[in-house]
């Protein structure tokens, strides 16, 4: 009888502390693309750029991004994508540089009707050096919490 009590207990533990990994995992990401999207706004701003509506997270239902947003710049209109990681490696840049440039893709990003640029960019709390190698490769920006790090080139 005790033993199966003790039983019970260590797999109600292990489902708790499954639970616990798993909203954990969802609020680190929830916070990477929160941040995200505040440092592109604050960026944008810098450059004098207007946006059109607000950045944060996008979904097609077959694919998503981290984060979208519309601006307008005196060169005129932008769409901003940008992938999110607490730990940028440049395996996720160049895995975000695949398909951010794939056309069929990235046109499942765009707004109606959008005659601009696209510009992509990274966000990362922790930066590793491959990263920014691939991402100067690649043409893609990279962004932390104090602003912008790498321009992206224009898609």
């Amino acid at each position: 009888m005790l033993k199966e009590s003790v039983n019970r207990l260590s797999e109600s533990l292990d489902e708790l502390k499954e639970s616990v990994n798993r909203l954990s995992e969802s609020l680190g990401v929830v916070a990477e693309e929160e941040s995200c999207a505040a440092v592109l706004l604050s960026v944008a701003h810098q450059k004098g750029w207007t946006e059109l509506d607000v950045p944060g997270p996008f979904d097609t239902g077959d694919g998503e991004v981290d984060v979208r947003a519309r601006f307008n710049t005196p060169e005129g209109k932008v769409v901003i994508l940008a992938e999110a990681k607490s730990r940028l490696r440049g395996s996720h840049v160049t895995k975000w540089a695949n398909r951010v440039k794939n056309p069929s893709w990235q046109s499942k990003f765009l707004y109606p009707d959008f005659d601009g640029k696209v510009l992509p960019y990274v966000y990362g709390t922790l930066i590793y050096s491959d990263a920014r190698e691939q991402a100067i490769k690649h043409g893609i920006g990279i962004i932390k919490y104090d602003g912008e790090h790498l321009a992206p080139r224009p898609l």
